[in-house]
C-alpha cells in the first residue's frame, strides 16, 4: 500500500511496505527502509535537491506571475497588433527573458528610460521552433506585435 507521509518540515516521502521513497526533486528518488534514518551523505543530497527544487519553483512562479501581469494590464487593449505584443511579452516572461532598461528620445528630444524584456535562449528556441514548418526554416513568422 502506498501512502504519502511528511518527513520534517519540507521533505516528502512515499511509503510502500517497509520501504520509503524520499522524493527530493523531479527524477530523484532516494529509497531507504522505513525504520532507517537518512543520515550523512544521503540526507545532504536530499536536502540539497529540495533546496534546488524550491528555487526552481520560485523562479517558475515568478515567470507565471509576470506573464499574468501582462495579461491583466494589457490584454484588453483593442487591436490585434497590440494583442500580439501581449502574447509576445507573456511568452518572453514564461521563457525567462530578463528585464532590460532602454534609453529613448521622445518627440521633444527629451531622453527617457523604460523597461523591456530581452531574449532568453528559451525564447529564441521557442520562436525558432514556431517559425519552422512543413516548408523548412522560416515557414512562419513570429509576430512581436506593437506595444500599446
Amino acid at each position: 500500500m502506498l501512502r504519502s507521509i511528511r518527513i520534517g518540515i519540507a521533505r516528502e516521502a512515499i511509503q510502500e511496505g517497509d520501504m520509503v521513497s524520499v522524493i527530493s526533486e523531479p527524477g530523484s528518488v532516494y529509497k531507504t527502509k522505513r525504520d532507517e534514518q537518512l543520515t550523512g551523505e544521503s540526507f545532504e543530497s536530499v536536502k540539497q535537491g529540495l533546496q534546488q527544487s524550491k528555487l526552481a519553483c520560485n523562479e517558475l512562479l515568478g515567470r507565471i506571475t509576470l506573464a499574468m501581469e501582462y495579461a491583466a494590464d494589457y490584454g484588453s487593449t483593442d487591436g490585434g497588433h497590440h494583442k500580439m505584443w501581449v502574447i509576445d511579452q507573456m511568452v518572453r516572461a514564461l521563457t525567462g527573458c530578463s528585464i532590460e532598461k532602454v534609453k529613448a528620445m521622445d518627440c521633444n528630444d527629451q531622453s527617457y528610460e523604460y523597461d523591456t524584456q530581452g531574449k532568453s535562449e528559451e525564447y529564441i528556441k521557442f520562436v525558432t521552433e514556431h517559425n519552422d514548418g512543413e516548408n523548412g526554416l522560416n515557414t512562419y513568422e513570429w509576430d512581436k506585435g506593437i506595444a500599446p
